[in-house]
């Protein structure tokens, strides 16, 4: 992957936001940019898991926004454990942007002394 021209964050496992270039559409994603360390590699690579998604995308342009990072990158010993904190890292991103879209709103009325239940 030639990333030359290009900005990345550091490595580590990222809440993000990928546009398929053929579809124009926003999606939300967890992001990993890195080695992969568990797999023993040593090129940089970026790869997202697009929530509610399925399809083949490998080798597709994407642009990504990085909204804020989860984590370090981290070498596991088992592709188990990496799994189930893939599941974590992916659980994390849905409650960001959940609070991203009710959790401001209601802190929002709150802090003006409004209440859900009038």
């Amino acid at each position: 992957m030639n990333h030359s021209g290009k900005l990345l964050p550091a490595d580590g496992i990222y809440v993000a936001e990928v546009q398929l270039e053929k579809e124009g559409r926003w999606r939300r994603a967890t992001v990993s940019v890195g080695i992969r360390p568990t797999f023993g590699e040593t090129q940089r690579t970026v790869e997202a898991f697009i929530l509610q998604f399925r399809g083949e995308i490998y080798g597709e342009t994407i642009r990504v926004r990085f909204h804020h990072r989860l984590r370090e990158e981290k070498k596991f010993d088992k592709i188990e454990d990496l799994v189930n904190q893939m599941k974590l890292d992916v659980e994390e991103t849905e409650r960001y942007f959940e609070l991203q879209t009710n959790g401001w709103r209601d802190n929002a009325a709150v802090k003006r002394g409004e209440s859900k239940n009038h």
